[in-house]
């Protein structure tokens, strides 16, 4: 079974790219800091990929440090360099559903606004 559940921040802000000539044809990719805990304690970041709405309403409504809730799954993909500069395995989590769980950042606007 190839699930895979995680709660963190975002350690930057969603990066959106288009692929395709439609407009609806987008997807995302940002990292999840992940904490560790026990003997060896630290951070762990993970890659992540979001697709289509999922992916342009995480852009909008987070940013780095926003805390989510993510369920989705592994997706590997082999390459080769170039000029025999070897080879390896690229994996990162395709995200199925997301769950924001802290309150979205405000527009620099707002925050000058209030002072």
């Amino acid at each position: 079974m190839n699930l895979v559940q995680m709660i963190g921040n975002l350690a930057r802000a969603v990066e959106i790219k288009q692929y395709g000539t439609e407009e609806d044809k987008v997807y995302g990719r940002t990292l999840i800091a992940l904490s560790r805990h026990g003997k060896r304690e630290g951070t762990d970041y993970v890659r992540i990929v979001l697709w289509g709405r999922m992916a342009l309403n995480a852009a909008r409504y987070l940013g780095k440090g926003s805390r989510v809730g993510i369920v989705g799954h592994f997706d590997s993909e082999f390459y080769e360099r170039k000029n025999g500069g070897g080879s390896g395995r690229d994996t990162e989590v395709v995200v199925d559903q997301i769950e924001y769980l802290s309150p979205p950042p405000r527009p620099a606007e707002a925050k000058d606004a209030k002072r």
